[in-house]
């Protein structure tokens, strides 16, 4: 399982669920890789990386967003969930 923690959020991955704990309100959402779609937008100027989540089946997307020094770690791990959730 492959995590990063993100201050108030900590993201983990086990090659087919993706998992977002927020550590502020202790919800948590889980995604299987063939019932969503991840779109990444940055990281921006400011160094922040946004990410969206949009289930394939229902309505709603899910919004989160990640700062500072977790970064890259949490770009690379969500690029891994990206492709993961490609045909192919």
């Amino acid at each position: 399982m492959d995590e990063v923690d993100a201050g108030d959020l900590l993201i983990a991955f086990d090659g087919r669920v993706l998992e977002l704990f927020n550590t502020m309100d202790g919800t948590s959402k889980r995604y299987h890789v063939r019932r969503f779609a991840l779109t990444l937008e940055g990281p921006n100027d400011k160094g922040r990386l946004r990410g969206y989540i949009k289930p394939s089946v229902g309505s709603g997307e899910s919004r989160f967003r990640v700062d500072g020094a977790e970064v890259p770690a949490a770009l690379e791990l969500l690029e891994g969930v990206k492709a993961a959730t490609e045909p192919g």
